[in-house]
């Protein structure tokens, strides 16, 4: 407390450690504004021609203010980092908790038979040799992913769905009536849409709080990037 009476003299000296150190300020952001004030009380308090009962009124209304005001602040800042870790936690804390993981492994196969079986009809319906070779990467690719999900799920006693629900169904076998450059689009608009979702699927699976889910998810990511990238590419270089 001494060295702060004294720093008044010397406002300029004053530092937020020492302000801290009396538990006459504890935030940083208001060490400006109550700097300033401390300096209005240093001058009030070393003018001569002020009286000293008027110095002693000034110098104790300034201090309750200054005081009063940084309580406050930190009240309302401290609130508002409650309520935001708050906030956070609420909107993460299911996916942290590994909920949902059943719903992510079935979304997830669907999506991967649904790949693989519009992949095996771009390799004889597409007009685009770079279309047909993507088709066939991703009948390798979701074959790979989809055995490395089935063991992920036997370890968790789920049961994965080994067919397309019907409205999937029945739009790949429109597509099977589709050739050339009708098929083309419609085939790589839709592989950029479906790993948009998948994308956005894998992404909240891969903070999950099951290791393991985690983990495959994770893994899975790199390729559905690549696979996103690459039709991305081919939508726009490929002429329909």
């Amino acid at each position: 407390m001494l060295n702060f009476l004294r720093s008044l003299k010397h406002p300029g000296k004053i530092s937020p450690a020492l302000l801290y150190e009396n538990k006459y300020y504890n935030r940083e952001n208001n060490f400006k504004t109550f700097q300033f004030l401390i300096c209005t009380i240093a001058q009030l308090t070393t003018n001569p021609k002020t009286m000293k009962t008027k110095r002693l009124i000034t110098f104790l209304s300034l201090v309750v203010l200054a005081l009063s005001a940084c309580r406050n602040t930190d009240k309302v800042n401290s609130g508002v980092t409650d309520s935001s870790i708050e906030q956070t936690m609420t909107d993460t804390t299911a996916i942290n908790r590994g909920a949902d993981a059943d719903e992510f492994m079935k979304t997830a196969a669907i999506a991967g038979l649904m790949e693989i079986e519009l992949g095996k009809i771009a390799q004889t319906n597409a007009s685009s040799s770079r279309i047909k070779k993507f088709g066939e990467k991703m009948v390798n690719d979701h074959t790979r992913i989809a055995k490395d999900l089935k063991d992920l799920a036997d370890s968790k006693k789920v049961t994965l769905p080994t067919s397309l629900p019907a409205a999937d169904s029945n739009h790949v076998e429109e597509m099977k009536k589709m050739t050339g450059a009708a098929f083309d689009k419609h085939y790589m608009d839709m592989m950029v849409k479906d790993h948009v979702k998948a994308l956005d699927l894998f992404k909240s699976a891969a903070v999950s709080g099951d290791v393991k889910i985690r983990n495959f998810a994770s893994k899975t990511l790199r390729t559905l990037e690549r696979h996103f990238k690459e039709a991305g590419d081919i939508n726009a270089g490929v002429s329909y």
